[in-house]
C-alpha cells in the first residue's frame, strides 16, 4: 500500500472500530480511501445482514497492530559542523 494519506487511515480505523456507516463515505477522498483498503486486502465488505458495513482482515489486524507498535519520531542532537562535512 503505497501513497497513504491521512484520510486512508481514518477510513480504515472506521472500518475497524465502528460498526455504522462513515458519515462522509460518499465523499470522493473516502471512496478512494475505501477501494485503495479493499485492494490491499485490509479491509472487506461484509454480508448484508450484518450490522457493520466494512470490517478489517486478518491482514488489516497485523497492520493495525504494526501502526500501534510505530514509535513516535524521536530527535538526535549533534554537532552542527559535523553536517557541514
Amino acid at each position: 500500500m503505497n501513497n497513504l494519506v491521512p484520510v486512508d487511515l481514518e477510513f480504515f480505523l472506521h472500518c475497524h472500530y465502528k460498526a455504522e456507516p462513515h458519515p462522509q463515505a460518499d465523499a470522493p477522498a473516502y471512496q478512494s480511501a475505501k477501494n485503495k483498503l479493499l485492494r490491499a486486502g485490509v479491509i472487506v465488505e461484509t454480508p448484508e445482514d450484518c450490522e457493520r458495513q466494512f470490517t478489517t482482515t486478518e491482514k488489516g489486524w497485523v497492520w493495525l497492530q504494526m501502526l500501534l507498535a510505530t514509535p513516535y519520531p524521536a530527535q538526535r542532537w549533534g554537532d552542527p559542523r559535523e553536517e557541514a562535512e
